[in-house]
């Protein structure tokens, strides 16, 4: 279970974010044409059924992209991002890709799905170059909902899923804009022990 882990573990985890993120500030910088900043300020490790309070409640209107990580390591990603943020990003993604503003839902989620993907993509290709493992990304899919039925959909659709969630707390900065999101990892069981062997660290 993932409350085993100690601050060797997390710091592990936190440092593998933070190579993930790098380059998708980079990739980022380049869709929005203007200097992208993203930080990972913590990683905590909390129980399935609490995760929803992390990001404002069951009841919280949230936007969000969810992919399915398979490969060496398998479980479920999502990147959660909250109604507010979600405008100012999709405000600036039409501003720079000279696109007008419409209220066309399917255009903002397709422009939404390409940020999720470049974000996720990076960090998941940096985690299995880091570690020499094959990983990939299934085909995102977004959605706005509440948290709790967002969440719910993607800890029963797929595979089996353990006990505990890894949240990644996630702030992007361009400009004087602040964006904060959550990553959040769902494993399958088993799936971390393999990943800390990779890392030479015991679990």
């Amino acid at each position: 279970m993932i409350k085993k882990l100690n601050e060797i573990h997390l710091d592990a985890l936190k440092e593998v974010g933070n190579i993930g993120v790098a380059n998708a500030a980079t990739s980022l910088s380049i869709l929005l044409n203007r200097t992208i900043d993203i930080t990972i300020p913590s990683v905590d490790i909390v129980d399935i059924e609490d995760i929803c309070e992390f990001v404002g409640g069951e009841e919280e209107i949230v936007n969000a992209v969810f992919f399915r990580v398979i490969g060496d390591f398998e479980g479920n990603f999502f990147l959660i991002i909250k109604e507010h943020s979600l405008k100012k990003l999709v405000h600036n993604l039409y501003t720079e890709n000279h696109l007008n503003m419409s209220n066309n839902v399917e255009m903002d989620y397709s422009l939404f799905n390409e940020f999720g993907n470049i974000l996720a993509a990076s960090y998941v290709s940096s985690l299995s170059d880091l570690i020499c493992s094959r990983l990939s990304l299934t085909v995102p899919q977004s959605a706005k909902d509440m948290a709790g039925a967002i969440l719910t959909y993607g800890i029963h659709s797929y595979g089996e899923i353990g006990n505990d969630a890894m949240i990644i707390n996630t702030s992007f900065y361009y400009d004087n804009e602040k964006i904060e999101g959550y990553m959040l990892f769902l494993p399958e069981p088993n799936t971390l022990h393999s990943f800390f062997n990779k890392f030479g660290i015991g679990f």
